[in-house]
């Protein structure tokens, strides 16, 4: 059985050497991963070259010196800053994140 689990085993990865590489591929179709998902990461002084739209990477200092997401618009890399971290939002009893009259949310900031 352990034969059939090598054969089968060796045929699927033919078949994702044949869409993926290490120098890009394209997935067709809905891509569920199982785990975290790592983009690769720049600062503003080594950003790869714009000009492929929808590529993302994460950017350390790319936020007026703060981390962001960049998105390539196919000209420019654009800044989607980061929000606060889960969990630090005030919350209803039902569970509703609350906000001031503006929208925003209220924050939790937890003392030491």
């Amino acid at each position: 059985m352990s034969t059939l689990f090598a054969q089968l085993g060796a045929k699927v990865k033919t078949q994702l050497d044949t869409k993926l590489s290490t120098s890009g591929g394209t997935i067709t179709g809905n891509l569920v991963l199982g785990g975290t998902l790592q983009v690769a990461s720049y600062s503003t002084s080594n950003l790869p070259a714009a000009g492929t739209s929808g590529t993302v990477i994460f950017v350390s200092d790319g936020d007026n010196g703060s981390p962001c997401m960049a998105i390539d618009n196919g000209t420019d890399w654009l800044i989607s800053s980061l929000g606060d971290a889960i969990g630090n939002f005030l919350t209803s009893e039902a569970g509703d994140t609350l906000t001031t009259e503006l929208g925003e949310a209220l924050l939790f900031e937890p003392q030491p």
